[in-house]
């Protein structure tokens, strides 16, 4: 069983989000305040581990229903709340999933709407159509199990008595989905959940009221970005804490040597608090209840009662409660503690760990170290993961069970949500270093170790500009990446710019015969539309771009035919506009140099003619740069000046002529 749609609508930032996750590891990220703790809060609201008077919990207040403000004709703004909040979470059960019978066993019964003709029949449910969820979800709420007449809904108990008839109506079931609604009225907010279910998508839906089986479809555990122990792990009867506690002791009573160590501890009591017993006993109890004896005990008496009275401590270096150590060692523990449960304890059904920025108040290896376990938790897909985080850690995966959402937020629409799955851009994943992208508003491409110059570079012509403005400078392994990577950019809506030597306007895909030994490579003819269509370059103009360049390549191939082969400088042709072709993309954030980097240096001693610029090279830099050395003085930073004032647009430039007329 995993989560498999998220729909919520008039919640806090979110005017409408339609989700969906996959089984294994989904990741929702995004900018601060962009949504991403929203979601994981409508989550808990109806997947957390919520006592069965779930109406009269505080789990929504006035300031959780979406306000949206507006400007009008004459610059008033205005502001409006929803009046209703709606959530459906929607379980998918596997084709060859056992659900856990043991648990399901011991829940009330099941009530839904349907008819059952007679005491002896298993009972006909009635079906609801929800062809458009957003629209349709009314339906699930005009029914109220108390107002239904006794013909019209069909009670299931789930004790022995009834048990193979509980489980019919429940074992030819693979779609279950949880509806909760809220809503303002005149004595405050009234909220209402209901369980659904059905065989299929090609089926409507069986409505549910009274269904405690909802807890035991699928075992989750949330863990907001504040982690509270006390809530995370509760012991009750239903939550998964409460049972890996009462598994842990079902054989407790039975255990001789325990019995005695509290039979001990019990007598220390009485004689502690042997003086207030009898006072209070005398004072208060005996006149009104002459039989009834109070007792102060330091450990529960019965089996039922004993794991309830379980504390966790850790001592590392100072031995105190979970509950006083911080929150990396809080969440580690949790996901310990749950990970054993879904293994030894839950071993038929699934379970979902969601877990908001995992990577707080960690190290950079204890962020490695979770990330692992997330992954070893999803147990081949049986177990579900659900993250948000800021962590480039935690999108580091080599897997195809990966699932990645990019939450934005606009004063319009509240917070979107765009989704792609690993396969499309599973390389990427591998490297820290490039997943930095999936965080950024913008996203500069470069090669090899060109991004150590263009930061440097960078930080001494627009101070703190790349963070302020959440640009990321990402390295990729060859030209012939750079198509790939910012294709995948423009799906995620990012806006891309690229770093290159003078030799990626030159070259073809296939070597040419007069040249056998000239280096095959795509060119700036192989960037895809996606890239070239964005506002600051062609715009709708793709086309004419494309032309622009086939034609400045052909009047550089036909004027040296080896050099468009084989150079790498435009000095190597004579053509009278190449120089100013490359200034002006370069105005436009196509970077296309005159040469190669390595030609920009102006101190030979760094950087001699003939040299590349390696990684001893970086740390070089680095340690010039460390003494007090400037970039101005060490490279010509004119043309990177020139690039960079279209990507980080701070400082008013010059009027820029269009590359196409």
């Amino acid at each position: 069983m995993y989560l498999s749609r998220l729909y919520i609508r008039g919640f806090k930032s979110i005017k409408e989000l339609d989700l969906s996750f996959l089984p294994g590891k989904n990741v929702i990220i995004g900018r601060n305040n962009s949504g991403k703790s929203n979601i994981v809060k409508a989550l808990d609201i109806i997947l957390g581990e919520n006592a069965p008077a779930y109406a009269k919990s505080e789990n929504i207040a006035e300031t959780d229903f979406f306000t949206e403000e507006r400007k009008g004709e004459n610059g008033q703004i205005t502001t409006t709340s929803a009046n209703e909040i709606f959530i459906w979470c929607e379980l998918r059960r596997e084709a060859d999933e056992e659900l856990d019978w043991t648990e399901i066993d011991r829940c009330y019964g099941l009530s839904f709407y349907g008819s059952k003709p007679n005491r002896a029949a298993v009972g006909v449910p009635s079906r609801i159509q929800l062809n458009n969820l957003g629209e349709d979800y009314g339906q699930i709420f005009e029914l109220d199990e108390d107002s239904l007449d006794y013909n019209d809904k069909v009670w299931v108990d789930g004790k022995l008595k009834n048990q193979n008839t509980f489980r019919q109506h429940l074992t030819d079931k693979y779609h279950f989905a949880y509806a909760f609604v809220a809503t303002k009225g005149e004595q405050g907010i009234v909220k209402q959940l209901r369980m659904l279910m059905r065989e299929n998508e090609q089926m409507n839906w069986v409505l549910c009221f009274r269904a405690s089986v909802r807890n035991e479809l699928l075992q989750s555990a949330i863990l907001p970005a504040f982690r509270d122990p006390s809530v995370q792990l509760r012991l009750n009867p239903w939550s998964w804490y409460g049972k890996l506690m009462r598994h842990l002791t079902k054989d407790s009573n039975a255990d001789p040597q325990l019995q005695d160590a509290f039979a001990q501890i019990r007598r220390v009591g009485d004689t502690l608090f042997g003086e207030v017993t009898k006072k209070v006993e005398g004072e208060a109890l005996s006149i009104s209840f002459p039989d009834a004896r109070l007792s102060f005990q330091f450990n529960a008496d019965t089996k039922t009662d004993l794991y309830k009275s379980c504390v966790i401590y850790v001592d590392d270096g100072f031995k105190s409660l979970l509950t006083d150590k911080g929150a990396g060692i809080q969440s580690a523990t949790i996901m310990g503690l749950f990970t054993y449960y879904t293994n030894e304890v839950n071993t038929t059904g699934s379970a979902l760990l969601c877990v908001e920025e995992p990577e707080l108040y960690l190290h950079p290896h204890a962020r490695r170290v979770i990330s692992d376990r997330l992954d070893q938790f999803t147990d081949d897909g049986r177990n579900q993961v659900i993250i948000t985080t800021h962590g480039v850690e935690f999108i580091r995966t080599s897997k195809e069970t990966f699932h990645l959402m990019l939450v934005r937020k606009t004063s319009e629409e509240g917070s979107t949500a765009q989704t792609l799955e690993a396969k499309a851009f599973l390389k990427y994943l591998v490297n820290n270093n490039q997943n930095e992208l999936f965080f950024a508003d913008k996203v500069i491409l470069c090669e090899g170790h060109d991004e150590h110059i263009l930061r440097a570079a960078t930080d001494e012509l627009f101070p703190f500009e790349l963070d302020r403005q959440n640009v990321s400078i990402v390295a990729v392994e060859g030209k012939s990446q750079f198509g790939n990577v910012a294709e995948m950019l423009a799906k995620l809506n990012i806006q891309c710019f690229i770093f290159a030597d003078f030799d990626f306007l030159l070259r073809d895909k296939q070597k040419p015969a007069d040249f056998p030994d000239a280096s095959a490579q795509d060119s700036v003819m192989n960037l895809p539309e996606a890239f070239l269509k964005q506002k600051h370059l062609a715009g709708n103009r793709v086309h004419l771009w494309r032309e622009k360049f086939e034609k400045l390549r052909g009047e550089l191939r036909e004027g040296n035919r080896q050099a468009f082969y084989e150079g790498k400088k435009a000095t190597d042709f004579t053509h009278a506009t190449v120089t100013e072709s490359l200034r002006k993309l370069r105005k436009k954030g196509l970077c296309l140099l005159e040469g190669e980097i390595e030609g920009l240096c102006k101190d030979q001693t760094l950087l001699g003619p003939s040299q590349k610029f390696d990684l001893a090279k970086v740390y070089e830099l680095r340690r010039r740069l460390a003494t007090g050395e400037k970039m101005e003085d060490l490279f010509d930073l004119s043309p990177l000046k020139e690039f960079l004032e279209a990507v980080l647009p701070v400082v008013v430039a010059e009027p820029v002529e269009p590359v196409v007329s």
